[in-house]
């Protein structure tokens, strides 16, 4: 049975978390590296893309992504945290870099 799907939401993202895997959807203004800091952070937490959708106009860029937790990254005692906290800690990092 696949645990109930959770959603969170903040100005321009989205987070829907079932299991160890999320849809991460947002919307930022275009600048250089965002994508880039975006996919560091996902990596920094073991969070694997599975596919993602990119749409740009001329002043901003819109990302959904589907991720998933890399199952190696869950077998060290320093990364057990449940699912749901490592998603939403990763978006909310996220979030500091891309409007800060």
């Amino acid at each position: 049975m696949m645990p109930p799907i959770q959603t969170w939401s903040a100005p321009n993202i989205t987070v829907s978390v079932t299991g160890n895997n999320a849809i991460i959807g947002m919307c930022a203004a275009r600048h250089a590296c965002v994508l880039t800091k975006a996919l560091c952070v996902l990596e920094k937490y073991h969070i694997d893309v599975v596919t993602m959708n990119i749409s740009s106009e001329l002043n901003r860029s819109t990302f959904v992504i589907l991720a998933h937790i890399n199952a190696v990254a869950t077998r060290f005692p320093e990364n057990l945290m449940m699912p749901e906290d490592r998603h939403k800690l990763a978006v909310s990092e996220i979030l500091q870099l891309i409007y800060k």
